[in-house]
């Protein structure tokens, strides 16, 4: 038999390698997708109520016309992921697969634009690494199962990245595809509309300054479609600053807010020891203390890595300086500039999780994959294995805890059962139906999927100046821990069961969620 050049069985491998890689981490993103974690999140029930109403009456939850940012909880949410939800909805209906969808295939494309990116800006091997360690990345495979707004703005920086990249070293058109995910990026998460600027401003600087980029139509070009992009986001602004009023048409909606989150913000914090050591500690301890986007026994990134992370970070900063210093260019001071307007941005943060601080994620994970990089340079291969070997049990395990007793620690927040419960509380009474759950209202409106003259038919506020309801329809909305009883029907979580039992009334269970009745009140008692 005629053997295959050795080039071309190179070849090959790699293609059978990187399918194998992309595979895994698709599969890990969408395996189950709509039922694990069982049960939404209030932020995730929010975005996709509005997607619906957006789709089946044009308005959103508060009566806008396209609004480039939803007032939803009245402190606002990032219009991308909405937007994107909205085809889904059109074609398929309102489900949990569909709204979480977008988020989960925005995380599989990072895969090939990491991978792309990395062989440029290193070689092959260190692609792979970086692909590898995206794929089996827990953060990552957390946050593609969870319809969190803020979380599509990484994977946008990145397409960002590696297309200003294509324009450097192919061709100057791919900078009109750069500006286009920069600018979407805007509209994924507020603290970005501060990150972008600062990466653009050093991107743009070291390009002009190493003589790789010049002053062309297709920059012109470049500068404009930002600019034009962030153009609403800057109207948001005024309306929100009372320098202009609302803007409210049937096209185009720009919203005044009842909470403005720039308080959020604090220059002071760049200055300040706590913020510091606020950042280091969730990034050395790879944990907030809540389980939305990491489990503590495994962290972000796996608990072992924060030593791969630094030793790939100094041999980055190492590789810029002798660049530097040869007057060579160094596409891996990008990264450097990334890692930098994410750190400026977690720091002037009051308070940080880790969705706040989401823009520093995908550069800890491409420092680490330099870092293993750095060990396989020194012909450690017992080491190199032993790490490579780590990672796949730390993986197997991690799935192994996600798919199987994960659900049961997820189930705190998601809350399976919500569903059932309100529909068969809705079932059961004509009359009032307490809600005592987190989330509570946009969850109603989620499963019920309410028609929006009905949600504000009878709505009642909180407070008039604030878009919180106390109650609309026949339901209405207290604290999950209040216990006093008195009403017909109540919806609780499982924790308060026996405190309604006491009380007399008959409890339903559902999942970790219940419906409390007095069967002598409700229909047919």
């Amino acid at each position: 038999m005629e053997q295959l050049p050795k080039r071309r069985v190179t070849r090959r491998f790699a293609y059978i390698l990187f399918a194998l890689l992309f595979l895994i981490g698709a599969l890990v993103r969408l395996i189950g997708l709509g039922a694990m974690p069982d049960g939404v999140n209030q932020d995730e029930a929010m975005a996709a109520y509005q997607a619906y109403t957006m789709v089946t009456e044009g308005l959103d939850l508060n009566g806008y016309h396209n609004p480039v940012y939803f007032e939803a909880w009245g402190s606002g949410m990032n219009a991308l992921e909405i937007y994107l939800m909205m085809p889904m909805i059109r074609l398929f209906g309102m489900t949990d697969f569909t709204i979480r969808f977008p988020q989960a295939l925005i995380s599989i494309l990072c895969m090939p634009v990491l991978f792309l990116l990395f062989r440029r800006m290193f070689d092959r091997k260190t692609a792979f690494i970086g692909l590898f360690l995206y794929a089996i990345n827990p953060w990552s495979i957390m946050m593609s199962r969870w319809a969190l707004e803020s979380n599509l703005a990484p994977a946008f920086l990145l397409a960002g990245l590696y297309f200003f990249v294509l324009a450097l070293e192919k061709h100057p058109a791919f900078y009109l595809l750069s500006a286009l995910m920069y600018g979407l990026c805007l509209y994924t998460y507020a603290i970005v509309c501060l990150v972008v600027p600062v990466i653009l401003l050093l991107q743009i600087l070291y390009a002009l300054i190493a003589k790789k980029a010049r002053v062309t139509l297709y920059t012109a070009g470049f500068v404009v479609i930002v600019g034009l992009m962030a153009i609403p986001l800057l109207l948001l602004i005024a309306v929100n600053r009372c320098w202009i009023p609302e803007i409210k048409t049937a096209w185009f909606s720009v919203p005044h807010l009842a909470s403005w989150r720039q308080r959020d913000l604090s220059l002071g914090n760049l200055t300040s020891l706590q913020s510091f050591s606020r950042l280091f500690e969730l990034l050395v301890s790879q944990s907030d203390g809540t389980v939305y986007g990491s489990f503590d026994r495994f962290g972000l990134y796996y608990l072992f890595s924060m030593p791969l992370i630094l030793l790939g970070l100094v041999a980055t900063i190492r590789k810029c300086i002798a660049k530097f210093r040869s007057r060579t260019f160094s596409l891996e001071a990008f990264l450097l500039i990334q890692l930098l307007a994410a750190v400026l941005a977690c720091l002037l943060l009051k308070g940080i999780n880790i969705n706040r601080v989401n823009c520093i994620h995908i550069p800890m994970i491409l420092f680490c994959a330099v870092g293993v990089r750095q060990l396989a340079n020194l012909k450690w291969k017992v080491v190199v294995q032993t790490v490579v070997a780590a990672y796949c049990i730390s993986f197997l395990a991690f799935t192994g805890y996600y798919f199987g007793e994960g659900q049961t620690v997820l189930s705190d927040q998601y809350r399976p059962g919500t569903k059932e419960a309100i529909l068969y509380a809705k079932d059961l009474t004509t009359d009032t139906i307490v809600c005592r759950i987190h989330g509570t209202y946009a969850k109603v409106l989620y499963y019920l999927k309410m028609p929006l003259e009905q949600y504000h038919a009878n709505i009642v506020y909180v407070d008039p100046t604030y878009p919180e309801p106390a109650s609309f329809d026949q339901f209405a909305f207290e604290n999950p821990q209040k216990m006093e009883t008195g009403d017909p029907v109540y919806i609780i979580e499982d924790d308060f069961i026996a405190s309604y039992e006491a009380a007399g009334y008959t409890v339903e269970r559902f999942d970790r969620m219940a419906v409390a009745y007095l069967p002598d009140a409700v229909n047919g008692g």
